[in-house]
């Protein structure tokens, strides 16, 4: 063989060499990704987790049955600069809300960014199936088969303060989205004729207008009922609430609510306000909790608010307090009665009672508390830590032997901290919410915190940003002069 083909044989080889090694490199850079796809970590390392949902959003996610296809319009090309801050917060957010509802390998959210100038089919779709206005900026609809429910801008924003905007859109969608999967809502009736708390009332002290607001946008549906013109507690009743009456129920009422919690396993609400009678105390012995006639005092300036309001920091654990346990929250509660596990109630091992919150160990419970002054006497008074609130469940059985959950109780000492003036302070939303949660047996849920939007600029003139360019691009552009220079050497 000549030299000149030793040479050929040479150059093949050299030429199949190369193309194997870029074939091998392919196949790697293709595995890697095939790899990464499909097993990776996504950590958010933003220090308000701003691109994180929320514990209760990724809960109502697990639960979705049908696929939920939610379509968000496109501002237009002279749209104004708040419409793209807009749509930017949108997309981040439902991003999350795509990738968090996959559970093997299914889709439960599928999001479609639509321009209605240049698709003219899904536009007509928006103005006739789901009545949108046409040629409206940033207009969503979430659909979930013939249920559908549009979310306006107007609801994915608030303002604390003038620095301050808070984004609202995670609550937002999660409601748009529960009220599709489940178009039946939640019942909750309220008790009226004893000068209870009301829904429609707007004051700050008595009034639940905030509460009303909080419950619609989770897919609630309340209702207010009169007892004493009713033979029995409406059948689609999920939950029955009594706040703060001031007057006491009668014998007749008190027997409806034995039977609601007894034959039908309901579930009870209580918010009491101290010095005012209610007339339920046979009730209460029935589920081990005992509301005594008293004010609890405290003593701690850490379980005080600045306004002298009465601060929870004490929870024991439980299902309706373990977020506020993980995260040191406070609730704001107010003056409150003591309630507590009832020492003389009958011994029923099929009855679970716990004392949920309590007072600080420098409070105490003043029975004597309209006299003046309020000083702790040991004979009559209970000593701190003092419980604030109950909750209270039994579990009945059934002809198989199984234990089966039967009715749940939560009573509370104090009604003001689901008032109007109180219900958005601390913990407090998160509380009641949990509240209702347990009650409904969603235990692994919890609330929604809104999200403050943190817009960061940076203010630099002409010159500064020609410096900064220089800067960045020095370390860079030597490195390539360099290895040009190099390159020419070696022709040479």
């Amino acid at each position: 063989m000549s030299a000149l083909d030793d040479f050929r044989v040479a150059r093949w080889v050299k030429r199949m060499n190369r193309f194997i090694q870029i074939t091998l490199a392919l196949t790697l850079a293709v595995a890697l990704n095939v790899i990464a796809a499909k097993h990776f970590l996504r950590e958010d390392i933003t220090r308000t987790h701003r691109y994180s949902l929320a514990p209760e959003t990724l809960a109502y996610l697990q639960q979705i049955k049908e696929p939920i296809r939610i379509i968000v319009t496109e501002p237009s090309d002279n749209a104004p600069q708040e419409s793209e801050e807009i749509f930017e917060d949108i997309q981040n957010l439902l991003r999350e809300f795509e990738y968090e509802s996959r559970i093997n390998g299914k889709v439960g959210v599928s999001v479609e960014y639509v321009n209605i100038y240049k698709n003219s089919a899904v536009a007509e779709e928006l103005v006739r199936k789901y009545n949108v206005k046409p040629e409206a900026d940033n207009a969503i609809v979430v659909i979930c088969g013939d249920e559908y429910h549009e979310v306006f801008p107007t609801e994915l924003y608030s303002s604390d303060s003038i620095q301050e905007k808070v984004f609202n859109g995670e609550q937002a969608f999660t409601t748009a989205m529960l009220d599709v999967m489940s178009p039946d809502k939640t019942m909750l009736y309220f008790t009226i004729g004893h000068s209870e708390m009301s829904l429609e009332d707007v004051t700050p002290r008595r009034g639940l207008s905030q509460m009303a607001t909080f419950l619609r946008r989770r897919n609630y549906q309340a209702k207010e009922l009169d007892l004493t013109v009713v033979d029995d507690i409406p059948e689609d009743a999920s939950i029955l609430v009594i706040a703060a009456p001031q007057m006491a129920f009668l014998p007749e009422e008190q027997e409806k609510l034995r039977r609601f919690l007894d034959d039908r396993d309901g579930r009870l609400i209580v918010l009491l306000d101290p010095a005012r009678p209610h007339g339920l105390d046979d009730l209460f012995y029935d589920w081990g909790v005992l509301a005594d006639d008293m004010v609890v005092m405290e003593a701690s300036d850490g379980f005080r608010a600045t306004g002298g309001d009465m601060l929870v920091a004490k929870y024991a654990e439980h299902p309706t307090t373990e977020f506020m346990l993980k995260h040191s929250l406070k609730s704001l509660f107010g003056l409150s009665r003591p309630v507590r596990i009832d020492p003389g109630s009958p011994l029923d091992d099929r009855l679970k009672v716990v004392e949920l919150i309590g007072s600080s160990p420098m409070s105490w419970g003043e029975r004597n508390y309209r006299t003046e002054p309020h000083q702790f006497n040991q004979a009559s008074d209970l000593t701190g830590p003092v419980s604030l609130a109950v909750a209270s469940e039994r579990v009945t059985g059934s002809d198989l032997g199984l234990d089966l959950q039967g009715g749940r109780v939560a009573v509370f000492g104090n009604a003001a901290w689901v008032g109007n003036s109180k219900f958005y302070s601390g913990a407090n939303p998160i509380f009641f919410h949990n509240v209702l949660n347990w009650m409904l047996d969603r235990e692994e849920m919890a609330n929604i915190p809104p999200r403050v939007i943190e817009k960061h600029q940076l203010l630099i003139s002409r010159e500064e940003a020609l410096s900064i360019y220089l800067r960045l691009l020095l370390l860079p552009g030597g490195v390539a002069v360099l290895g040009l220079m190099i390159l020419m050497l070696r022709r040479r």
